[in-house]
């Protein structure tokens, strides 16, 4: 009974290795997609991300600056 959601945050803060998060990226988007979710925050440029993913399916949103920021 597992929910279907993993988030990863920031996987690349880790100091891991670009073929590591080319892993991450691949072996998270394998499986059903209709029946899970995964979740990565990072900070790694978009053609890397691109590059990582390859022809899995995906969604990628991008934001510009930072996601979270103190309210006035």
């Amino acid at each position: 009974n597992h929910a279907g959601l993993v988030v990863f945050d920031e996987p690349g803060q880790q100091a891991a290795d670009p073929v590591n998060l080319t892993s991450l990226f691949q072996v998270s988007a394998k499986g059903r997609p209709d029946r899970h979710q995964i979740l990565i925050a990072t900070s790694e440029k978009e053609h890397a991300i691109k590059a990582g993913l390859g022809d899995r399916p995906y969604n990628l949103i991008s934001f510009n600056g930072y996601i979270l920021k103190p309210l006035n």
